[in-house]
């Protein structure tokens, strides 16, 4: 074909051209990886905390007056308040969800109650928290504390003494340990 009475050719791009295109692209990818890593951490870790948050709203409206005191277990929380995908942290990718809130056992919650505090627990006691730091890449957990904070922490949760931390309390009051 000719384009004013000259012979136009096509041309195409060779093959160095396409690997160095190619190259460039996956030295892109490999410098974005870490960051997106990074962002869904972060998100994981926001909605953990946005978990113990609601667990907090939940907890303040059961110990209301006149109970006035924090349930034994958290499977006594009202289900219009919790929902079952509440008790399993985002990083959690092990366990399955309970079938009812009643239903909360040990093996299916992803975090620590440390039932025998009250509304009136000084501020820096944790209430409940991650009971595995895997969660969040062994970089810490997320705790609420009793003045109704939700931290991240790189270090565990000291309970206070008399406290039954790793415990997960169940509805007769007895104790059973994570």
């Amino acid at each position: 074909m000719t384009v004013f009475g000259c012979k136009r050719g096509l041309r195409s791009f060779t093959l160095i051209e396409l690997l160095v295109v190619i190259v460039i692209i996956a030295i892109l990818a490999a410098l974005l990886f870490p960051a997106l890593a990074k962002a869904r951490e972060l998100s994981r870790r926001t909605a953990c905390c946005s978990n113990l948050h609601q667990f907090d709203l939940a907890l303040q409206a059961f110990c209301y007056p006149p109970v006035n005191a924090y349930p034994g277990h958290l499977s006594q929380l009202d289900p219009n308040d919790v929902s079952t995908n509440l008790f399993i942290c985002p990083g959690d990718f092990s366990r399955v969800p309970a079938t009812s809130v009643g239903a909360v056992i040990a093996t299916n919650s992803s975090y620590y109650y440390v039932p025998n505090r009250s509304p009136a627990s000084k501020a820096g006691y944790k209430i409940i928290f991650d009971n595995n730091t895997s969660y969040h890449n062994d970089k810490g957990l997320c705790a609420l504390d009793t003045d109704h904070s939700c931290v991240f922490t790189t270090n565990m949760p000291v309970p206070k003494v008399g406290d039954t931390a790793g415990c997960f309390g169940t509805s007769n009051g007895t104790e059973v340990p994570y």
